[in-house]
């Protein structure tokens, strides 16, 4: 019987170990769209600014003092406009579609940004970099709308955050 036991927990474990081999980059490359999904439900401007490189956020932040308040800002707004449009039980969801992988030089140097404040910085060469198809949908009891939407993360350290152009768009196109 104990025998038996064994037999049967090693095709559990290979199918495990499959499993969470297979869904690593799958979750690693969702990481910023969930932060993203967290802040809009959360209202938690640090989880938002999360989903981007943090030297984005820190060099915004040196010419902009106000960037929590402005985040802050555009979270509230999107919730309460998701509130109207989709109804008291309005939520977002995302699906990564499809990824193609990109030459990371394409977005290292200058970045100018001009979707809360003018603002310019540098980028500095990414580790890795893809191009990520996400179906994003809102939905209530009144409405329901889904978009697909086109991203760029960036990977520095192992970890995947979204372009810094995405910035202030809160999955909406």
């Amino acid at each position: 019987m104990r025998t038996m036991r064994k037999l049967l927990l090693i095709p559990l474990a290979l199918l495990l170990l499959l499993s969470a081999c297979g869904s690593e980059s799958g979750d690693r490359l969702a990481t910023p769209f969930e932060q993203i999904v967290d802040s809009l439900r959360t209202g938690d401007v640090r989880t938002y600014e999360s989903a981007f490189p943090p030297d984005f956020c820190s060099t915004y932040r040196s010419e902009f003092p106000n960037l929590s308040e402005t985040v802050a800002l555009l979270l509230s707004a999107t919730a309460e406009y998701d509130v109207n449009a989709y109804g008291e039980d309005s939520s977002v969801a995302y699906e990564i579609e499809s990824t193609e992988r990109s030459d990371p030089s394409l977005y290292e140097g200058a970045f100018e940004f001009a979707n809360l404040d003018s603002f310019s910085t540098t980028l500095p060469r990414a580790d890795d970099a893809m191009r990520v198809t996400v179906t994003v949908t809102r939905s209530g009891s009144f409405d329901e709308k889904t978009t697909e939407l086109t991203y760029i993360l960036l990977q520095y350290g192992g970890t995947w955050y979204l372009h810094p152009k995405h910035f202030g768009t809160v999955l909406n196109d």
